[in-house]
């Protein structure tokens, strides 16, 4: 459940869980200002309420756990679960869960969101009942899903400097951060790199979005800030200090400086040779760019997931295999196969129709990300030229992000045009492989009268 941008979330074990979060707030907003200092906000209601005005400070809180509700005697609780806006401020909200109380009346728990005792949760008896399969056993165990937390390994480059061995530790398009580990001139350090969702100036439409980031669908595209931990800013051991001055420390907290493109086997990573370091007057260096390539084998798990959504998910449609076809069919079963065989042909065709709109969809998003890209150099030129930036948020912090996004998703739509993804070619060689062997068999039963 949700109210604003907090999120309340319970599990089948009863285990619950909060935190504030949206695209804006996290950092992945154009036009937005945020910073990793941690300023005091301003308690101006008229720089409250400006969008542009706000900074907004990085990173946010994780998930944070709630106390257990205790039950005894008939008291139980369930997976139906609310949260409300009860006054003025991120602590006016509470939490609420329907359950039953010790005497077995019917009613919900309920606590301040910021309580943090399990003493703090009250009864609310409204004898509103339930049903019985959204209860939770009080022994239930917590059980995770799959992890989908990646790492890779890799190599980092830069310009006139050593190659070093890099790990990604942890790393998830849909969260953050993950931790960079970092090896070279004898030391190793961890740093974390925070993603975000890179905006695109058109509408991504994605068919099968559970399988962005799969290698058989489209990549996932994101931006990152790197942050480097206070204990090797301010270190005394000379390979850290040459390993995080030589690399690393001119991108510290510059917001979105990384450009990332990622999927389940490869993450790219790199930055710009030119970037613009604040909203401040032509405010521009040139850097030596990172470029970081990392891998990571596939597993059974990535391939199972990879066929349960997508094309792959249609061509193995149960009515489209005959899974009680006998190794010598005779003729009662002639006509099943004729109609299996129809049946697939069908899906091939409308799997080849959705992958021509598709190509349809991504040239025009590209044309409009390629234009995008086109014009904004010369007018980012030029509103720094006049100093536009210093005068207004909006173009100032646009500006601070170049137009790498464009060209991340003009490149990939264009890419997607030319080419198909995994997805689809292993779908329809599936189809073709089917229709084929379906075809022989009434082929041969035809031939043999």
């Amino acid at each position: 459940s949700a109210s604003a941008s907090t999120i309340f979330t319970i599990d089948k074990s009863g285990r619950m869980y909060t935190r504030m979060f949206d695209f804006e707030m996290y950092g992945a907003c154009p036009g937005l200002h945020y910073t990793f200092e941690k300023i005091k906000q301003t308690d101006d209601p008229e720089q409250i309420l400006t969008l542009f005005n706000a900074v907004r400070v990085l990173p946010l809180d994780e998930w944070k756990p709630q106390p257990a509700i205790v039950v005894s005697g008939q008291g139980a609780i369930t997976t139906n679960i609310s949260i409300h806006l009860t006054g003025k401020g991120n602590a006016a909200r509470e939490l609420r869960v329907q359950g039953k109380d010790s005497d077995g009346s019917y009613g919900y728990y309920y606590k301040p969101i910021f309580a943090a005792d399990s003493r703090d949760w009250s009864f609310h008896e409204t004898g509103e009942t339930y049903d019985p399969d959204v209860e939770i056993a009080r022994d239930a165990p917590h059980v995770l899903g799959r992890k989908l937390d990646k790492t890779y390994t890799g190599k980092l480059s830069q310009l006139l400097t050593p190659d070093l061995d890099v790990q990604l530790v942890d790393f998830n398009y849909y969260d953050t951060p993950a931790i960079l580990r970092v090896t070279g001139f004898g030391a190793t350090i961890d740093l974390k790199l925070f993603t975000f969702e890179a905006w695109s100036p058109t509408t991504q439409m994605k068919d099968a979005p559970e399988l962005v980031g799969s290698v058989y669908g489209e990549p996932k595209e994101l931006l990152g800030t790197l942050e480097i931990p206070e204990q090797y800013l301010q270190s005394k051991d000379k390979k850290v200090k040459t390993l995080v001055h030589a690399y690393f420390q001119k991108y510290n907290h510059v917001h979105q400086a990384f450009s990332i493109s990622a999927d389940d086997r490869t993450v790219k990573i790199h930055t710009r040779m030119i970037q613009k370091e604040s909203t401040g007057y032509f405010d521009y260096s040139l850097k030596r760019p990172l470029d970081m390539t990392l891998t990571r084998e596939l597993t059974p798990e990535d391939e199972a997931v990879a066929v349960q959504g997508g094309f792959m998910a249609l061509a193995n449609a149960p009515a489209l295999i005959l899974t009680d076809l006998p190794a010598h069919p005779s003729g009662k079963d002639y006509q099943k196969i004729v109609d299996a065989t129809g049946r697939n042909e069908a899906v091939l065709k409308e799997i080849k129709r959705i992958n021509r709109e598709r190509k349809i969809a991504h040239l025009k998003s590209g044309l409009l990300s390629s234009l995008a890209v086109a014009v904004f150099y010369p007018v980012n030129t030029f509103i720094s030229l006049i100093d536009l930036p210093e005068h207004s948020l909006l173009w100032g912090n646009l500006n601070l992000g170049g137009g790498i996004v464009f060209s991340k998703y003009a490149g990939m739509n264009m890419k997607l045009v030319f080419s198909s993804t995994a997805d689809y070619k292993r779908a329809v060689k599936v189809l073709e492989d089917r229709v084929n062997g379906y075809k022989a068999i009434t082929d041969a039963m035809k031939a043999g009268g």
